[in-house]
């Protein structure tokens, strides 16, 4: 009973301190609404969202299987030891497959950039899109590890840096700069390269450099029959 007890109230604790982040980052984004709206202007806005629908694309060709597959064989894994090699290779196999699908949108950034926008010259946005695309969706995948470790005050403190450092370079960018949208664009590049490499390098600290191809086979044959799924949500 003491032992059910303590696990419902970890959960209650932990769920408590996840939310703090989310709640907290809903809030600056109202707040921060008019402001962004005044500086980066309705075009900035439509260039933006575009922006969002071809990284969407490029989400989906990757697919979010491998973040759940972590989640899903790390418990069924007897051995400590083959656990961190799992999550070696997850997490490296991660930036193997986003380097991959992004390389050829970025060779063909131009093209893609004058369909997206209707018009040349904007290719530049695109690019700083697909940089932060990168950056931030292996990052992502890298803080399950934060999260199978029930680390909920270190992973609440990353997304509370990630939050207060993007809050800031936006700030800096857009309003005291006049950068518009190149601004903002920045700003997520930045903000997502430094905390990638922060959360990276605690990744591989603790479980080391690993990569098995049985591990690898197992979670793209879990993640990849999920991929048309996800595109038909999309596409509805």
């Amino acid at each position: 009973m003491d032992s059910s007890s303590d696990r419902i109230k970890s959960t209650f604790k932990n769920a408590l301190i996840y939310s703090v982040a989310s709640i907290l980052g809903k809030a600056v984004g109202f707040v921060m609404l008019p402001v962004y709206a005044h500086f980066i202007r309705a075009e900035g806005y439509g260039i933006m969202s575009m922006i969002d629908v071809v990284i969407s694309v490029l989400g989906l060709l990757i697919g979010y299987g491998i973040a759940s597959a972590m989640r899903l064989y790390y418990f069924q894994i007897d051995s400590q030891s083959r656990r961190l090699v799992f999550v070696s290779t997850n997490v490296t196999l991660m930036i193997v497959l986003v380097t991959v699908i992004t390389l050829p949108a970025l060779f063909f950034a131009d093209p893609i950039a004058s369909l997206a926008f209707g018009k040349d010259g904007l290719a530049y946005y695109l690019v700083l899109g697909m940089f932060a695309f990168m950056a931030d969706t292996t990052a992502r995948n890298a803080e399950n590890f934060i999260l199978i470790q029930q680390r909920s005050v270190l992973y609440t403190a990353i997304s509370l840096g990630r939050l207060f450092v993007g809050l800031f370079l936006n700030i800096y960018l857009i309003v005291f700069l006049e950068m518009g949208i190149s601004g903002f664009l920045y700003s997520n590049l930045i903000t997502a390269t430094l905390f990638s490499a922060m959360t990276h390098a605690y990744v591989y600290y603790h479980v080391g450099f690993h990569f098995n191809g049985a591990d690898a086979k197992k979670i793209l044959k879990f993640s990849l029959p999920l991929v048309p799924g996800y595109m038909a949500m999309f596409f509805r």
